[in-house]
C-alpha cells in the first residue's frame, strides 16, 4: 500500500499465455490491444511477445500482438464461444489419432 496516496498496488505475474491456443478472429482483438499495451511496459509480463495465433489456418503461428485489427475478422463464422469450444474439440481429437 502506498501511504501517501493510500491506494494498494498488486504485484500480479502473468504465465503461460504464450502456451495456451488462441483463435485469431474478431474475438482476439482486445486481447491483442492488450498484449501491445502490456508487453515492454510491466515486469511480469515477459512471455507476451511470444503469444501466437494458433487458428485460423491463414494465421496459425503468427504473432497476435504484431497483427493488425484489420486481419481478426469473424467473416463467415459465428462469433460465439461455441465456435472456439469446438475449435478446441477438433484440435484434441486430432492430437488424440
Amino acid at each position: 500500500m502506498n501511504k501517501e496516496s493510500g491506494l494498494i498496488h498488486n504485484n500480479y505475474r502473468l504465465e503461460g499465455l504464450a502456451t495456451n491456443p488462441i483463435f485469431c478472429d474478431c474475438n482476439a482483438r482486445a486481447l491483442g490491444r492488450w498484449l501491445k499495451d502490456k508487453y515492454g511496459s510491466d515486469a511480469g509480463y515477459d512471455d507476451l511477445a511470444e503469444v501466437r495465433c494458433a487458428a485460423p489456418d491463414i494465421l496459425a503461428g503468427k504473432l497476435l500482438a504484431n497483427l493488425p485489427e484489420e486481419e481478426l475478422t469473424c467473416e463467415g463464422r459465428t462469433t460465439t464461444t461455441t465456435t472456439e469450444l469446438e475449435f478446441l474439440t477438433e484440435r484434441v481429437r486430432m492430437q488424440l489419432f
